[in-house]
């Protein structure tokens, strides 16, 4: 992370459709590193399902979007905060326009107490879930022993979600969500 751009990043493929699918990421650390676990939970908040801050506001509220996600992709040295978006055309100027103050302003202020524990409790159901079947079971086993410690990998990530605060969240929005390290 220490040689990060210092100017946002901004790619247009124009094509003619009827939708427009926006991605957008902020770089942050790979696998294993000490904010992993908050990261998720942050994603999560923001984009991980029906409930959370961007779908909530951007497709119910405002009503800008059909689609809005946020997740974590991590590898060995290097990740990005995804995020992506299915919206008409007509409507980009004003949704780029509002995420982008969005998200320069965005406060752990705006998850309620509620919304990181159910955030939390996503997080560890989806782990749980991947597990249900051998091939599910075999990834992520072969994850978190190949790629994040060993075998206790998987138990010290649980720990890192259920150990995350509001005030924990606020670091990693201020680290990490930095509208000069936008790539869209």
């Amino acid at each position: 992370l220490d040689n990060l751009r210092q100017k946002p990043v901004i790619l247009v493929a124009p094509k003619d459709l009827n939708q427009i699918y926006l991605s957008f990421a902020f770089p942050v650390p790979g696998t294993g590193a000490p904010d992993e676990a908050g990261l998720e939970v942050l994603a999560r908040l923001l984009g991980g399902d029906a409930t959370s801050y961007l779908y909530r506001k951007y497709k119910y509220d405002l009503r800008f979007v059909d689609e809005i996600s946020a997740s974590v992709t991590t590898m060995q040295g290097a990740g990005i905060l995804f995020f992506s978006a299915v919206l008409k055309p007509e409507k980009l100027p004003e949704f780029w326009s509002a995420i982008c103050a969005d998200l320069a302003g965005l406060s752990a202020a705006n998850f309620t107490e509620e919304d990181i524990a159910r955030a939390k409790l996503n997080i560890e159901d989806g782990l749980f879930r991947e597990k249900e079947t051998l091939a599910g079971l075999a990834s992520k086993e072969g994850y978190f022993y190949f790629l994040d410690g060993g075998p206790e990998g998987e138990e010290r990530f649980l720990q890192g979600v259920r150990a995350t605060s509001a005030a924990d969240l606020q670091k990693l929005i201020n680290k990490y969500v930095q509208k000069d390290t936008l790539t869209a």
